[in-house]
């Protein structure tokens, strides 16, 4: 789960994060 680098995540991190820099 730690070395996957999935767009689910990457949106999941920019929203813990606060921001919105997700790209598909």
């Amino acid at each position: 789960m730690v070395s996957e680098m999935t767009p689910t995540r990457r949106v999941m991190a920019a929203v813990l994060g606060g921001r919105v820099d997700y790209v598909p």
